[in-house]
């Protein structure tokens, strides 16, 4: 019997055997025969896999177009890894931001510095500031078309993991393409069946993007909510990106993204890939979340992030926390922190605790504190570490024996 006179039941057994993420075994399966191209089609595109090259932005182009196949996407992922654009997707860049010239205000700026004329420094401030605002804020065509995705409930953007910004009258190309996925997500009505939205390595940038009507409603409905920074704060980084970084923890970050998903998150994960210290979470409480995850987030005796996780103790049943940092001027420790999670937390089921920079068996997370720069740095102490690491382990001893407690209940 050939493959082309195969039972239906058959066919799909041999299309579901084959591994959704292996695009190019399903491509070919299409290829077999026209049954075999109408019972493998809705498999291969129903994860639509982006980068920021030309090529797969034209495959993309073709999925909007056809009445057929857009209707079969149920996931979106963009990823932006490569260093460079291709040569065609360069020239859309220079396209758009042809008119943005050197920075001339830059000479000026110093020889008013030298002068110590205040005034005249401020005034030229006050100017670059409003051409810089000027450019981030110009009209990005959206990349992807979501509102054409009528099954669509997944939206993964992946953009450029460093921050290679040098000027906000000139972004780079990284910031352009992130600008232009975005788009995605503001220029046109989504689709109200998206409930998992994830965003990771985000330039910090104060463009307007997350106060429109078409972000704010898609993050209202969603069940799955995930956003990661990328910065780069170091001695000399240039201000207006280091303010925006600073505005878009305590202001933007609760504002825009926390607040609207009250009501209906069940995960959250947040943080960035460098120490966040800036932020007031007091008002946000998610009465159905059961997953939380935070990165780089600065615990103390003043920013009660141990509140915020507490405050979910009756739901959450998973929690992952990733290279976070205790603030070391503060008379408080990482051993209280695990004590008040072993008593609160009642129905946890799970307990990660990773740090990137430590190799060892008693994993736990730093001390930090400022240093002369007001630039975080990770400070260990020996004796807080070995009590910490003493106070993770029943913290974890006590969240595995919960486990076959939680899961009799369930089953019975």
């Amino acid at each position: 019997m050939s493959m082309v006179t195969l039972p239906l039941e058959l066919i799909n057994e041999v299309i579901d055997y084959v591994p959704s993420t292996s695009i190019a075994d399903l491509r070919t399966l299409r290829i077999v025969s026209r049954t075999f191209k109408t019972l493998a089609t809705p498999r291969v595109f129903r994860v639509l896999h982006v980068t920021a090259s030309t090529q797969s932005v034209q495959r993309l182009k073709n999925v909007h177009e056809s009445d057929e196949l857009r209707h079969f996407v149920e996931k979106v992922v963009f990823l932006h890894e490569g260093d460079k654009l291709d040569a065609k997707m360069k020239s859309k860049y220079m396209e758009v931001y042809k008119f943005t010239k050197k920075d001339e205000y830059g000479t000026r700026l110093m020889h008013a510095m030298k002068k110590k004329d205040l005034r005249e420094y401020q005034r030229l401030e006050q100017l670059r500031s409003e051409r810089d605002s000027k450019t981030l804020k110009l009209p990005q065509a959206p990349l992807f078309r979501l509102h054409k995705f009528t099954r669509l409930n997944t939206v993964h953007f992946s953009f450029y993991p460093k921050f290679m910004e040098e000027t906000s009258s000139r972004p780079s190309t990284h910031l352009w393409v992130q600008k232009s996925v975005l788009a995605s997500l503001t220029s046109e009505p989504c689709p109200l069946t998206i409930k998992d939205l994830s965003l990771a390595h985000l330039i910090c940038v104060n463009d307007g993007t997350y106060e429109t009507p078409a972000f704010q409603s898609v993050i209202s409905s969603l069940h799955s909510l995930s956003f990661l920074t990328v910065s780069n704060i170091k001695p000399g980084c240039l201000s207006v990106w280091l303010g925006w970084f600073h505005e878009f923890w305590p202001s933007t970050a609760p504002e825009r993204f926390l607040v609207p998903a009250l009501s209906s998150l069940t995960s959250l994960s947040f943080g960035g890939d460098e120490y966040i210290d800036n932020f007031n979470f007091d008002a946000c409480y998610f009465p159905r979340l059961t997953s939380l995850k935070l990165r780089g987030i600065v615990f103390s005796m003043f920013h009660t992030i141990d509140d915020f996780v507490i405050k979910h103790g009756a739901t959450l049943r998973r929690l992952e926390l990733e290279d976070n940092g205790m603030d070391s001027t503060d008379d408080y420790y990482w051993s209280e922190v695990w004590e008040r999670f072993q008593t609160e937390l009642a129905v946890l089921e799970k307990l990660v605790v990773h740090r990137t920079d430590y190799v060892g068996e008693r994993c736990c997370q730093p001390y930090i504190r400022l240093d002369d720069n007001w630039i975080f740095k990770i400070y260990d102490e020996g004796r807080e570490q070995k009590e910490d690491a003493d106070a993770l382990e029943k913290l974890q001893a006590a969240v595995e024996l919960r486990k076959p407690l939680t899961w009799s209940v369930v089953s019975s």
